[in-house]
């Protein structure tokens, strides 16, 4: 008898619940209330909707649009159905890859140029830089601390930078890896790198890891002689819509072609704009047109622009010709010759490489020794890593030959019109012939417009920027010889820091451009007229 009376009073107020609930529903007043609430919902999430697509954060937009359609559904409102089906079909297209979006669009109403596919095309990427007030700013990657006034880098406390690049924030860093310099006559510099641009900057919260990072830029970059950053050729990569979407390493689009600065081993920029880099995995040479296209310049084979996720059909080898048709061997450094020739160290054939004007290939000199004498000798071996020009228009190449845990070599040679090969440079790091001729890891090397030789010594222990002189080195730049506690400091040549100094460029009033062996420490200027180290991209 109990359980028949608890079962109705449950029943009761189930009844009394339903009633109340339909009472509030069929108010006037309160039904208009929650109507109008639910309506306010739906349009602030149309809003937010809208916005997340004008960023190019298509995942966003996608929940947001049928956020909005499970609102309107059930507050049974009154909405203009067809046209949120239009637009969340179109952040779904753009959310998949399937529209040629780029970051320029402001609504989902209309669908943008494809972009980087051609002469009339670009970079899928424009401006990175901004304006804060009076004061430029660049969108930038990674937070180091803000409340510092010394300018440290965000590697160690004990770096200290002298940022001159007035287009660069003192509190975050833009770059986060840069693998390859280039220098023009002016002073713009070009840099092979990677940028990660975060959420906030496009002012909306990440929702999830997969959303943190707005734009991830994979490619080139150009530095203006006053500090402005553009992206040169630029491809989405990682989180960004879109990023699968690769068709081939050469011949396309940036937007669309297998670009891997990592594997580039050296980069030239050629008098009309554009720029050559050499692909040391893929053994060929690309050319990064100014329009934002991938072409085919040298090597590779007949399927030097095929990609395939799962092999390399890239062809290495030795074989001289038209330059489609050459092949190469993990070709390294670039040089421009004054005709506009390039020449290649091909470092897989131990050769020197020279593709004219006309796009044919041509081999300068092949030969691991300068001289059958020296074959036995590893500290006279040319080692076809770095590639430079002199005043007289004779090619120097060199770099570091290691025999694990014997000996490290420094070389460098220069190749005359008459066929005779001097060697510069026979540097050593353990057991020098002289003190003056002590060389670490040599990390690059160029030809001053005075006519000076200037090399790098990359060992960390070591990190001197170095002058070549009557086959002796001497230091110009760097503390060296010290603990360099893996630092950077900025100031006068003689008592700044470049930990692990590389590759080198230099502008034509005589400014060197410094990127260190390690892909995330900063782009450093040494003003040689000044005699100052500064801080110039990072």
């Amino acid at each position: 008898m109990s359980k028949c009376r608890s079962g109705l009073r449950f029943l009761l107020l189930i009844i009394v619940v339903l009633t109340v609930g339909v009472a509030i529903l069929t108010h006037p007043v309160l039904a208009a209330d929650t109507t109008d609430a639910a309506m306010k919902d739906y349009e602030a999430t149309i809003r937010k909707a809208e916005n997340y697509f004008s960023v190019g954060n298509y995942f966003e937009a996608v929940l947001s649009y049928e956020r909005a359609r499970r609102v309107a559904y059930n507050s049974k409102l009154r909405t203009d159905a067809d046209a949120l089906e239009k637009k969340l079909a179109q952040a779904r297209d753009a959310r998949d890859g399937k529209l040629p979006v780029g970051r320029s669009q402001s609504s989902p109403g209309s669908i943008p140029q494809k972009a980087g596919t051609g002469p009339a095309g670009g970079s899928v990427f424009a401006e990175l830089t901004t304006s804060r007030g009076s004061v430029p700013w660049v969108l930038t990657a990674r937070d180091v601390p803000k409340d510092n006034k010394q300018n440290f880098g965000p590697y160690d406390p004990a770096s200290r930078w002298n940022i001159s690049n007035p287009f660069l924030r003192h509190d975050a860093r833009f770059f986060s890896n840069i693998w390859n310099v280039a220098c023009t006559a002016d002073g713009t510099i070009y840099l092979g790198a990677e940028s990660v641009v975060p959420a906030e900057e496009f002012r909306r919260m990440p929702r999830a890891n997969r959303d943190w990072y707005a734009d991830n830029g994979w490619g080139m970059w150009r530095i203006a002689p006053d500090g402005r950053i553009t992206a040169f050729a630029v491809r989405a990569y990682g989180n960004q819509p879109g990023w699968r979407n690769i068709t081939a390493r050469c011949n396309v689009g940036i937007d669309v072609a297998d670009i891997l600065p990592n594997n580039w081993g050296g980069m030239v920029v050629t008098p009309n704009g554009d720029v050559l880099v050499s692909d040391f995995n893929l053994h060929l040479i690309l050319k990064l047109r100014k329009d934002g296209f991938v072409e085919h310049f040298a090597g590779g084979g007949p399927q030097a622009c095929i990609y395939d996720r799962y092999k390399t059909p890239q062809q290495s080898g030795y074989r001289d010709g038209p330059a489609k048709q050459a092949l190469f061997d993990q070709p390294y450094g670039l040089a421009l010759e004054k005709d506009g020739s390039v020449l290649v160290a091909d470092s897989g054939n131990c050769a020197l490489r020279r593709i004219d004007t006309s796009g044919n290939v041509t081999t300068v000199y092949r030969g691991c020794s300068a001289s059958e004498t020296r074959k036995k000798d590893p500290g006279e071996r040319i080692v076809y890593q770095f590639v430079a020009i002199d005043r007289e228009g004779r090619p120097l190449v060199g770099g570091p030959y290691v025999l694990p845990g014997k000996e490290v070599y420094g070389n460098i040679y220069r190749f005359g019109s008459d066929g005779r090969i001097e060697q510069l440079l026979a540097g050593r790091r353990i057991s020098p012939r002289t003190s003056q001729q002590l060389v670490g890891l040599m990390g690059g090397f160029i030809v001053l417009p005075d006519g000076r030789l200037i090399m790098t010594d990359g060992e960390d222990s070591d990190s001197r920027i170095l002058e070549v002189k009557n086959g002796r080195v001497e230091k110009i730049a760097g503390v060296g010889g010290v603990d360099m506690n893996n630092s950077d400091i900025d100031g006068s040549m003689a008592k700044a820091r470049m930990y692990a100094p590389g590759e080198m460029c230099v502008s034509a009033d005589g400014s060197i451009f410094v990127k260190s062996r390690h892909r995330l420490r900063p782009v450093r200027r040494i003003d040689t007229a000044k005699k100052t180290v500064s801080t110039w991209a990072y």
